[in-house]
């Protein structure tokens, strides 16, 4: 269950960093939600599969 909930921080960190260095307004993904974060990486073709398979997790 660790090793989930790590890979799971470290997912959200690495798009989160991500989507700031790409975007026009950094501060928009400050203080975004996960919904929000994978929505938006979602929107750029950075994931596999859209937000219904994303919110299982």
């Amino acid at each position: 269950m660790q090793r989930f909930e790590f890979t799971g921080e470290v997912r959200h960190k690495m798009l989160k960093r991500f989507l700031e260095s790409s975007a026009a307004d950094p501060t928009e993904f400050e203080q975004a939600s996960f919904q929000y974060i994978i929505r938006s990486a979602n929107e750029k073709a950075l994931l596999k599969d859209d937000w219904t398979h994303w919110h299982l997790y």
